[in-house]
């Protein structure tokens, strides 16, 4: 891409999931506040509504523990399904693929780590066979893995788990989150944070019968960022898009998301989007109304 090209809208509004750091807007202080937490060893439970930009949030913030202050990130997110066999997995897997890096960069010679500790635990690298019954003590096992490979490597750990909240919909997500609870409460090497995009489960998560608010506190991530903290950084990304926008028509997309980052980015972004198909390199008046209707409908579809 030449110089000359505009940056693609998708980069400057992204709407698809999980936005890369660079592409956040007004989250800073919220990111820095949960670095604060997390170096701190403070286990956090984040929540708010949906769209918030939570795993956002928390991907930037242990992507500063990792870049900055030498933390190992072990991060997956809870599958939607009957049991905690795909967590379990996805834990074994992520381990599995440190073991394969400080492999190839020549830090391990012998038998893979975290195959060794599996091995003599009786737990197998693959828990297929188990299928939706995993044993109490394989899934403790798996558990266990953020907490071996830390003090191993003798690194800090920060353990992300993303939409802990379906653990309510396993057969034995009461016994997944007990276990997470005894493992990590009291330890000092690695820290966890959670996440959770439906405000009603992860409320009962935090009360009888899991009691999660016995490993870490609660931290709403606010649902909206004031107008004043979107304006400018809306304005420089229209402008990278080559399309001028006048101050009224910006304050006329704020109108439209009310300060929520999934609304806003939508309205932005089928707004530029009519521009480019109408040829138009200003937001005018019909693009303006084109585009903010396009975003409406497609808004009520994703709710």
């Amino acid at each position: 891409m030449s110089k000359a090209d505009p940056t693609p809208l998708g980069l400057l509004f992204p709407t698809g999931g999980r936005v890369a750091p660079a592409q956040m807007v007004a989250r800073e202080g919220d990111v820095a506040d949960l670095v604060g937490r997390l170096r701190e060893f403070a286990h956090v439970v984040m929540s708010g509504p949906r769209r918030a930009g939570k795993t956002s949030v928390c991907g930037a913030a242990c992507a500063v523990l990792r870049d900055e202050h030498d933390f190992l990130v072990i991060e997956i997110e809870a599958p939607e399904q009957s049991s905690a066999e795909g967590v379990c997995q996805l834990i074994i897997d992520r381990a599995a693929r440190l073991d394969l890096q400080r492999i190839s960069r020549g830090l391990l010679k012998a038998v893979p780590t975290i195959q060794r500790l599996l091995e003599e635990q009786g737990v197998p690298l693959d828990l297929s066979q188990f299928g939706a019954d995993v044993p109490d003590a394989t899934r403790r096992a798996a558990l266990e893995l953020p907490l071996a490979i830390a003090r191993q490597q003798r690194r800090k750990v920060v353990f992300f788990i993303d939409e802990l909240q379906r653990a309510v919909d396993y057969a034995d997500g009461v016994g997944l989150v007990h276990d997470l609870i005894d493992i990590y409460c009291a330890n000092q090497d690695v820290v966890v944070l959670v996440d959770g995009s439906d405000d009603r489960t992860i409320d009962q998560l935090m009360g009888s019968p899991y009691d999660l608010a016995r490993l870490g506190q609660r931290v709403e991530l606010p649902p909206t960022i004031p107008a004043d903290q979107w304006r400018t950084p809306l304005r420089e990304r229209f402008a990278r898009a080559t399309l001028a926008i006048s101050d009224a028509r910006l304050d006329r997309i704020l109108d439209f998301g009310e300060g929520r980052p999934y609304d806003t980015m939508a309205g932005c972004l089928y707004v530029g989007l009519t521009a480019r198909r109408l040829g138009s390199e200003a937001i005018d008046a019909f693009v303006l109304h084109k585009g903010l209707e396009e975003a409406r409908a497609r808004l009520d579809e994703d709710s």
